[in-house]
């Protein structure tokens, strides 16, 4: 084993470490087999969100001393939590999830090797430069961070203040974790003894299937944000559309752990891609349009998916940061659009689904483009000639999306509640419409060739996609959606 897979082996029992803490002690709290799963997504975010303190508090140096002080906070918390967990089975929680991101992290290093492109070199470069020291903190916020992710940085940065060259496959590692989790939760339930047997098929099955594709595959160890934005998408895809059994062993009801896992899944895809505020708003329409929350519920989206975006954001905002990519205007727009759906459910009635939502955010996306393609005929074409080209045959998927595609709309056909299938459309093919939409505003069109950004995006919404077929085709019956939970 070389030294460098080494470290990111630790690297990656400590990410795993910090997310089985937090899931041990908050109001998620999942049965082990998820914990396992979930917990490196969940360290990523807390490490982003101790970032994001340390930058906004003046105090980017130090994001080392922070997190190692928060981790002992944890640790503690987690230790004299008496009355939410056992301690003996939390402890196999955190041993369970430690090996976990270990022995997968190992398995992924050892079949992908690193992947180190322009945008890679910026990322470490950035990730130092943040976290390093000499570097006014105003001079990195009002320039940079409005050009990449804040998420991505911080774990890149905090690797290598810990002396790591970088981030790879620890970060695929737990991106494979967590869409395992995705698909777990909406397998059906299965006795304990088969339950931990599913979770390392499953597991084995996506690292397969990822390897199988070149496009795929290059994202488990390229240095980049694509993997863990697909993972994160999915949970909340999953958190959306899994059947109540899929949360019957969390220990809480099963809309509480919806709304922890959904805002979660929010608040990460907005931090861990520039644009990622647009596709948590996907999240949250197919949410409020698919079935009813509870004020409870709707409080804690709005904290994690609203709250936590909006103060890194308005962060950078109040700062001057202003790039090509991310200015002040397009902050402010991102934040409304994320915003909206949250609002919409709170004042018409929340315990109920809204089944008109989806349609009415398909129609303004599909109204979007045209719009954009009556003014720019030839940017927009080249866009959708690029993507479509890239999704047949020259981004290297292979015949990936010559069968998922039609699998999907045959889906979409089978599913039987207009709501329903309004929602699962946002997720997927609402994905493509916002891709498209963001090709539209860039100075430049995409690009033929598997470095496209459109291309790559398009392994953010993959896995839904997968979710989508499953989920239509398992013969599953419809379970009431309106929300049960007591106000």
């Amino acid at each position: 084993m070389n030294q460098i897979l080494f470290g990111e082996i630790l690297f990656a029992t400590l990410i795993s470490v910090i997310g089985a803490s937090l899931l041990r002690i908050g109001s998620a709290r999942l049965g082990v087999a998820l914990t396992v799963q979930f917990s490196g997504i969940i360290g990523v975010l807390f490490i982003s969100l101790t970032s994001v303190a340390a930058l906004l508090f003046r105090q980017a140096n130090n994001v080392v001393a922070f997190s190692i002080l928060s981790l002992g906070v944890l640790v503690l918390a987690f230790l004299l939590d008496k009355r939410r967990a056992r301690t003996k089975e939390g402890l196999l929680c955190l041993a369970y999830s430690a090996l976990a991101g270990a022995a997968v992290t190992f398995v992924v290093g050892f079949l992908v090797a690193p992947v180190l492109t322009f945008d890679s070199w910026r990322f470490l470069e950035i990730g130092s430069s943040v976290f390093g020291d000499g570097i006014p903190i105003d001079q990195i916020m009002s320039g940079v961070l409005g050009s990449y992710p804040i998420a991505l940085l911080s774990v890149e940065g905090l690797a290598g203040k810990l002396g790591m060259p970088f981030a790879a496959s620890s970060l695929a590692a737990v991106s494979v974790l967590g869409l395992s989790g995705a698909f777990n939760v909406c397998a059906h339930p299965l006795s304990q003894s088969k339950r931990g047997f599913r979770v390392v098929t499953t597991v084995i099955l996506i690292i397969g299937g990822a390897v199988s594709m070149y496009i795929t595959r290059v994202q488990l160890g390229y240095i980049g944000s694509h993997a863990l934005a697909a993972a994160y998408y999915s949970i909340g895809v999953a958190a959306i559309f899994a059947p109540n059994a899929g949360f019957s062993l969390t220990g809480i009801s099963s809309e509480s752990a919806r709304a922890s896992l959904l805002g979660v899944a929010c608040a990460g895809a907005s931090l861990t891609r520039v644009e990622g505020p647009l596709t948590a708003c996907l999240l949250l329409v197919a949410a409020i349009t698919y079935r009813g929350w509870s004020r409870r519920s709707i409080v804690i989206l709005m904290g994690w998916a609203f709250v936590v975006p909006a103060f890194w954001y308005c962060g950078l905002a109040i700062l001057g940061a202003s790039t090509d990519i991310l200015s002040p205007i397009r902050m402010v727009a991102m934040l409304s659009a994320l915003g909206i759906p949250l609002l919409v459910a709170a004042f018409v009635k929340p315990s109920d689904p809204i089944p008109w939502f989806a349609t009415l955010a398909l129609m303004t996306m599909a109204v979007a483009i045209v719009i954009m393609g009556s003014n720019s005929t030839s940017h927009l074409g080249a866009s959708v000639s690029a993507l479509a080209m890239n999704l047949g045959s020259k981004g290297l998927w292979g015949i990936t999306w010559w069968v998922v595609l039609p699998l999907a709309i045959l889906a979409l056909a089978r599913i039987n509640a207009d709501s329903s299938a309004s929602s699962w459309t946002v997720v997927t093919f609402g994905f493509v419409l916002l891709i498209l939409i963001l090709g539209g505003i860039r100075d430049m069109p995409y690009r033929s060739g598997w470095g496209d950004s459109g291309n790559r995006m398009m392994v953010h919404v993959l896995p839904a996609f997968i979710l989508l077929i499953f989920h239509a085709f398992n013969g599953r019956e419809q379970e009431p959606l309106a929300s049960t939970a007591i106000e």
